[in-house]
């Protein structure tokens, strides 16, 4: 069973994601996000190798930069241990590409482990598609998006856009 992506052209207010957080665990110097966006950090984790000057009132968390996890991933584990079933990566891709390309694979995962997953860098939005769990996103007429597979999706439907697919 394929996806189902429904493209609305109505602008959505996607920053009212990130307004009222439940939880915001810091990863690293991913941590200056927190102060643009307003909100207060509950844990700042990783290596500490990217944060030079960041400042913040959180507790730290503080792991080998030589480890086997990401501080993305490290930040994902508190989360998970502290309840936390939606996943919103701000600055996902704002950086590096090998740790963009680590995050959408990791969102990929996470989502499949039943997770509500999305990564933002401000301008740029991802969402984990799954097979049969159709997803409908709100965007403003002309926005111009990407559907990148990372396993078969057979079966995807796009409507509301430009070049609908159908079951593809």
């Amino acid at each position: 069973m394929g996806g189902r992506l429904v493209v609305s052209p109505t602008p959505a207010p996607a920053l009212s994601l990130l307004a009222k957080p439940d939880l915001v665990v810091a990863a690293d110097g991913g941590a200056r996000h927190a102060a643009v966006l307003g909100v207060k950090v509950d844990a700042w984790v990783g290596d500490f190798d990217s944060s030079t000057g960041v400042r913040v009132d959180a507790p730290r968390e503080v792991h080998p930069t030589a480890k086997d996890e990401t501080d993305a991933e490290l930040a994902v584990s508190i989360a998970r241990q502290r309840g936390a079933t939606e996943l919103v990566f701000v600055g996902a891709f704002g950086g590096r590409f090998d740790h963009a390309a680590a995050l959408m694979l990791g969102g990929v995962r996470l989502a499949r482990e039943g997770l509500e997953v999305v990564l933002t860098s401000g301008d740029e939005w991802a969402w984990p598609l799954l097979p049969g769990q159709p997803r409908t996103l709100t965007l403003p007429a002309s926005t111009i998006f990407s559907v990148l597979a990372v396993s078969d999706l057979s079966g995807l439907s796009l409507t509301g856009v430009r070049w609908p697919l159908h079951h593809t």
